[in-house]
């Protein structure tokens, strides 16, 4: 945990959570009738640290060009979750250069 207190866990409504990170970055991994997922898949999206809107996640994983991934697998998905925690702060501010 850091000064600011900024890790946390949210259930989301849809059938998923989010998970804020030290960093600031949110990972948001979502199942359901209305997300791009089966019963063994998830999708999820990170939101950023700075403004609130989702980032290009082509970063992660590099034949996407998109803001949600859909149909990962758990350890994809643990994957996904290891990459938004290690984002370095100013990840977005290099991005919009």
């Amino acid at each position: 945990m850091n000064e600011n207190n900024l890790s946390m866990f949210r259930l989301t409504d849809g059938g998923g959570f989010h998970m804020t990170f030290a960093n600031g970055f949110t990972a948001s991994v979502q199942f359901g009738p209305y997300c791009y997922c089966d019963e063994h898949t998830a999708e999820v999206a990170c939101i950023s640290n700075k403004r609130d809107h989702l980032i290009d996640l082509s970063d992660f994983k590099k034949d996407e060009k998109d803001t949600i991934i859909g149909y990962l697998t758990t350890n994809e998905v643990l994957d996904f979750m290891n990459w938004v925690a290690n984002l370095p702060p100013d990840y977005v501010d290099k991005r919009m250069l």
